[in-house]
């Protein structure tokens, strides 16, 4: 049996991050994955100007591109993998193998959706947004959400097809609430909910803190690093926890919110659904895929504080937990996520004549 040889251009090796997570996922499903990711050690040592930093992003990828040219000339590779824009320097260059690019997000996107831009940073990401554009061209592209998947489309002019993530599913289980809330000493008999990211406005987090000033009988867990500048009595601020606990914090709350005005994709989402807890979130991320079956969850940003209420009326009314927790597992495990490309890259590989 022929084994393909596969190149991975990313760029970090060893990263708790979203992207390296899906790269570790990639390297157990492929035998033979060479990773190329940035390394200072390999690179002279000339200091970048300070006004020049916002651009370090596209100086790695070009270094991560040369590098695996050079490797690419003494041993051939068939199939390459980037991720944005690390793929732009292979544009420039003839390579004789499969080229694939992953998006798992988009700079113009997140641009036009940042709540605190300035020209600064527009001019930044609009040129970010250029190299992340030509990483795609002359490539098949990948992405992680039907969301980012009509972004490509509209700001980059590329097709793409959706790969999710993959979810570890046994990390994430129904446990009862009660026992949830006992381990964190949370009333039994109140309403909770959670929100799981930064103390950032881009997060949604002024739209938390607007809703918890208006419900104060409602008790609203954040987790999240960052400092919140106002003290709201039934708020109760946690600035992390790790990750094998958090299936217990997702089983103690009614609910978790997401207000963010940018995700590519939101794993909070899929892992809330995957214990049985119900989620509202705005257009955005996973929202595309949730809202085919669940479209109570979906609300738009400037709706959300009054949807906010009718699904606190309705949060416990309408599905049982298994039913939730079904759908994450069929659409977002690690199975589905490896069955899906193995396919892509059979299927990609044949029609390239590789095989």
């Amino acid at each position: 049996m022929y084994l393909m040889k596969i190149a991975l251009l990313t760029p970090n090796k060893n990263s708790n991050g979203g992207v390296e997570v899906y790269n570790n996922y990639l390297t157990t499903i492929f035998q033979d994955v060479d990773i190329f990711y940035y390394d200072s050690n390999n690179v002279k040592k000339r200091g970048i100007k300070k006004k020049l930093k916002p651009f370090e992003e596209i100086k790695k990828s070009y270094h991560v591109g040369r590098e695996f040219i050079k490797a690419h000339k003494k041993n051939k590779y068939d199939l390459v993998i980037s991720n944005g824009m690390f793929g732009w320097y292979l544009y420039f260059k003839k390579v004789d193998a499969v080229l694939v690019n992953i998006y798992h997000g988009n700079y113009v996107g997140y641009l036009k959706a940042n709540m605190n831009i300035n020209i600064k940073k527009a001019i930044v990401f609009s040129i970010k947004g250029f190299f992340e554009r030509i990483s795609g061209y002359k490539k098949q592209c990948i992405t992680v959400s039907k969301f980012n998947q009509k972004q490509l489309e509209r700001y980059y002019g590329l097709n793409s097809s959706v790969i999710h993530v993959g979810v570890d599913m046994s990390k994430f289980k129904i446990i009862p609430t009660n026992e949830a809330r006992e381990l964190f000493s949370f009333p039994q008999n109140s309403k909770l909910y959670l929100f799981v990211g930064r103390i950032d406005e881009n997060k949604g987090i002024n739209t938390i803190l607007r809703i918890a000033k208006n419900n104060p009988d409602i008790k609203f867990i954040i987790v999240g690093s960052g400092s919140l500048n106002s003290k709201i009595s039934n708020v109760i601020h946690f600035n992390g926890i790790s990750n094998k606990d958090m299936y217990k914090l997702y089983s103690a709350v009614n609910g978790v919110l997401i207000p963010s005005h940018f995700e590519s994709a939101s794993l909070v989402a899929i892992e809330s659904l995957a214990t049985g807890t119900p989620i509202l979130m705005n257009r955005t991320g996973y929202s595309v895929e949730i809202n085919e079956n669940f479209p109570e969850f979906i609300s738009n940003i400037d709706d959300f504080e009054v949807d906010f209420k009718k699904f606190n009326n309705q949060v416990e009314s309408k599905y049982l937990k298994e039913e939730l927790r079904e759908w994450a597992v069929k659409n977002f495990s690690i199975s589905v996520f490896e069955k899906r490309w193995k396919s892509f890259v059979k299927e990609t590989l044949e029609d390239n004549d590789v095989f």
